[in-house]
């Protein structure tokens, strides 16, 4: 690649306003955990807003570290340019890719077999391995992905993928705004992934801090995963209408609650990440 065509990003590049202020100090609040006070930062940002393009001198590739630029700022870069191209996270031997339309984040694929969609489909929807694998072998011999291939089959319907598809992009999104010692790449090109979320840097950074957020006032109320969860009498009362109103991840582990399994076990069972897991069980509280 010729040096003309890379641009690597720095915190130069952005204007010294306070819009950018604001989501330079919310990251460095999620980065120590204060996930409330991110969530103000962020929160202002985007009551301020702020709708001109970073200025790029490239935009074939861009390239940065989480050591010297947030991440959102890179997600914004590529927003606010309204750029169409595959997002590349590594941290370690982690790989995350993510794939952007006119600048929103619309998919996103992990490197880790927990973030795989058949580890999200043996989760939810209860698949055995070799279900699973039979069923990957069909959908790869037509050429077509597993989600979209179980739809068409009628194994299940597209709202619950979407909804299992959209869980595993928040999950493997979510966990890069921590990472301290990460390397961001975007390579600007056509994609044809399927559009499954919608979202601006803003909106992901808010979800990835609300979700840390639920997660310690959780904690605050229930110390411990050994503590028995069980429903309480007016959640009990209105059961068969509340699950008509849950999305398939919280109808699963709502049908996991029987009143004898303690949180350490639900989220054995559920085969789900712990914040996830206890951002649903918040809800019955």
């Amino acid at each position: 690649m010729q040096k003309g065509q890379l641009q690597i990003l720095t915190i130069a590049d952005f204007p010294q306003n306070p819009f950018f202020k604001h989501l330079i100090k919310g990251s460095e609040f999620f980065y120590l955990q204060h996930y409330e006070k991110a969530i103000e930062e962020w929160s202002a940002a985007e009551r301020i807003g702020y709708f001109e393009p970073v200025n790029l001198r490239v935009r074939q590739t861009l390239v940065s570290r989480a050591e010297t630029l947030p991440f959102i700022l890179f997600l914004y870069t590529i927003y606010s340019n309204k750029l169409t191209g595959i997002g590349v996270v590594k941290n370690g031997d982690i790989t995350k890719k993510m794939y952007f339309k006119k600048g929103f984040l619309t998919f996103a694929v992990g490197s880790q077999a927990k973030e795989r969609i058949g580890k999200f489909l043996a989760k939810k929807e209860g698949f055995t391995e070799e279900e699973l694998d039979k069923l990957a072998k069909e959908a790869k011999s037509q050429g077509k992905r597993l989600g979209s291939y179980l739809v068409e089959k009628q194994i299940i319907s597209s709202k619950t993928l979407k909804e299992i598809l959209t869980l595993q992009i928040l999950e493997i999104v979510s966990e890069v705004f921590v990472w301290r010692k990460s390397y961001f790449l975007f390579l600007q090109r056509e994609i044809n992934e399927e559009t499954v979320v919608h979202y601006d840097p803003l909106k992901i950074a808010l979800i990835a801090a609300r979700r840390k957020v639920t997660f310690e006032y959780f904690r605050k109320q229930i110390p411990n995963n050994k503590v028995i969860f069980r429903l309480s009498p007016y959640i009990e009362s209105k059961k068969e209408k509340i699950m008509t109103q849950l999305d398939a991840n919280e109808r699963f582990i709502f049908s996991l609650i029987d009143g004898r399994r303690n949180i350490d076990q639900l989220i054995k069972f559920s085969g789900g990440e712990e914040i996830s897991v206890i951002n649903i069980l918040y809800r019955f509280l």
